[in-house]
C-alpha cells in the first residue's frame, strides 16, 4: 500500500530557517484538526504556543499534566 504524506509551508523550500518562523508556522499546526491534545508542555513553549491558538480558535484542548 503506498504511504501518503503531506506538508505544508508559508516559505518557499530553499529560503533559511529562522528561529521565529517556527512559533509562526504553530497557526498551521493549530487549524488542521478539531482539537489538540497537549501532553507535558514546558512555560512558552512552542506546544504551549499552538495550544493557546487552539484555544482562542473555539477548538477543544486537553491537557495531560507533567508528573510531579
Amino acid at each position: 500500500m503506498p504511504k501518503i504524506g503531506l506538508a505544508l509551508a508559508e516559505y518557499e523550500k530553499n529560503e533559511e530557517v529562522e528561529k521565529n518562523n517556527f512559533l509562526a508556522r504553530n497557526r498551521i499546526v493549530a487549524g488542521l484538526g478539531e482539537g489538540m491534545l497537549v501532553i507535558e508542555a514546558g512555560f512558552r513553549s512552542g506546544t504551549s504556543v499552538t495550544a493557546k491558538i487552539a484555544f482562542k480558535s473555539n477548538k477543544m484542548v486537553f491537557a495531560i499534566p507533567r508528573k510531579p
